[in-house]
Formats: C-alpha cells, sequence, structure tokens
C-alpha cells in the first residue's frame, strides 16, 4: 500500500511549470496504527472492568462495615480494640458506658489511662501481667474467668474478659478485648449461697423438735403429753411451712426474676 504526495512547481512568477510527485509505503504504518488502537481498546475496556470490580469491592466493604457496626452496636458485651501500642481505636456503646460512665472519649487514649485492673482479693493486677497484654505478647487468646475493672472515678464493676490477638501475615497488629459486666451474677450467686445457708440453718432446728416429740409419743403414750406435743408438732410444721414459702419467693426472686409488687402498709 503507497501513499501519493503530488507537489506543484511554481516558476519566479508563481505559475505552475510542472508537479513533483512522491510515494510511500504505508502499509506498516497502518498495520501498526490499528495494533495501537486494538490495544487502546483492551486497556480502556480492562479499566472499565477494573473499575467495576473496585466499585463492587468497596460496595461489600462497606456492607460488612455495616454489618460490623450494627452487631458491635447491639451486643450485651463491651468490645474494645488495642493497637500494639496500647491505644484505643475502635470501641462499641457497651464497653463506652461499662468503661466511661462520665461521658468522656475514649477512643485514641491508652487503656492504662482508662482502667485499673483488680484480683477479686483486692491485689491490684498490673496491666503487664493482663490478657490484654499477654494475648498480644503471647499471638493466643486469654480470658479472666473473674475480676474487678476500676474507672477513672474509682467506681468499679466484676468483669469477666476474653482477649484474642489481631493478625495479620503472621504478625499481631492489635488485640480484641470484650468486657462482660457479672456484677448482678455474683451478687445473686451470693444471695443464693446465703439463702441456701439459712434455709439449711432454719430448717434444722424444727426438724428436731419434730423427731423428737415423735419419739415422745412412741415412748409416752399419755394423753396430756400427746397433746402437748401434737401441739409442739402442729407450731412447727407451721413454722416449716413458713420457710418453704420463703424459699420458693427467694427462688422466685433470684432464680426465675419474677418481680413483687410493694404497698404502703399503716403500722397502728
Amino acid at each position: 500500500l503507497i501513499a501519493w504526495t503530488n507537489v506543484p512547481l511554481l516558476d519566479k512568477k508563481g505559475r505552475i511549470t510542472g508537479v513533483r510527485t512522491s510515494g510511500e509505503e504505508i502499509a506498516e504504518k497502518r498495520r501498526a496504527e490499528q495494533q495501537l488502537k486494538t490495544l487502546n481498546e483492551e486497556l480502556e475496556e480492562r479499566v472499565m472492568q477494573r473499575t467495576t470490580e473496585l466499585e463492587s469491592t468497596a460496595q461489600e466493604l462497606k456492607q460488612s462495615e455495616d454489618r460490623l457496626r450494627v452487631t458491635l452496636e447491639t451486643l450485651a458485651e463491651g468490645v474494645i480494640v488495642i493497637d500494639t501500642e496500647g491505644r484505643v481505636t475502635l470501641i462499641n456503646p457497651e464497653a463506652e458506658r461499662l468503661l466511661d460512665p462520665s461521658g468522656s472519649k475514649i477512643r485514641g487514649k491508652k487503656i492504662e489511662q482508662m482502667i485499673r485492673l483488680y484480683r477479686l482479693n483486692g491485689e491490684p493486677l498490673p496491666l503487664e501481667q493482663s490478657c490484654i497484654v499477654t494475648a498480644q505478647r503471647t499471638a493466643t487468646t486469654c480470658r479472666h474467668e473473674e475480676l474487678w475493672v476500676e474507672r477513672l472515678d474509682g467506681s468499679r464493676f466484676t468483669a469477666a474478659t476474653i482477649s484474642a490477638p489481631i493478625l495479620e501475615t503472621g504478625q499481631v497488629k492489635g488485640v480484641v478485648t470484650s468486657f462482660q459486666d457479672i456484677s448482678e451474677r455474683r451478687q445473686s450467686e451470693h444471695l443464693r449461697r446465703e439463702m441456701i445457708d439459712r434455709v439449711g440453718h432454719e430448717l434444722r432446728t424444727p426438724l428436731a423438735t419434730l423427731r423428737g416429740s415423735v419419739e415422745l409419743l412412741l415412748t409416752r403414750p399419755e394423753p396430756e403429753k400427746q397433746t402437748q406435743l401434737l401441739e409442739l408438732l402442729n407450731a412447727d410444721s407451721k413454722r416449716l411451712s413458713a420457710l418453704v414459702e420463703q424459699f420458693t419467693d427467694l427462688r422466685r426472686l433470684l432464680i426465675d426474676k419474677t418481680p413483687f409488687s410493694s404497698r404502703r402498709l399503716e403500722i397502728v
């Protein structure tokens, strides 16, 4: 394929005296231009495809972040994420309620500036010995079944905690820790133990009396003695019934969580 070019030849007066003709082989040039056009079209298609993929990935990431946000907001446990420098990078509403009732901002602060930890015997638990640091140092999950968490205002609550490392390509990038307030549960368990001890103590005396009265009835058949012993048995049986009713009420209150109504009484 040849491209011809014609150029007129002019004399001094501007008159055409002839024509100069030249030819150029353009087949290779046309092929190169066609290849370049094809490459451009392929590049544009790839760019559009990649843009679509990135938009789809961004949408999926946003949906994942929304699901994570909703999950964290509805969790009954407090959750915080701490980086390798001990700074809080993420905290959910329940953790804010547990750790910072005053409403000051926790995000961005170091965890040792916000709370102090204590064993149940009152002995301080250094942060370096806590599961927060242990999980980061050992890259393993660590938990405290029970410990006291003291806020900046000095108030405390009993917590169960679990700390797990955040790993990226085998490297620890931070720690996620969950706090569960078990103060009410521990109080209920304490009241339950007291209730059982009290019932056992209160039942022991009337049962001993009943057993003794029955033995006397078997050994002393006199009518007068029988009447006294039967009256005693009746009184102790009523006492036992009252204790059983109290035990049932306490069980409903502590275990079944049955609400009780209250009313004002006039004392004469």
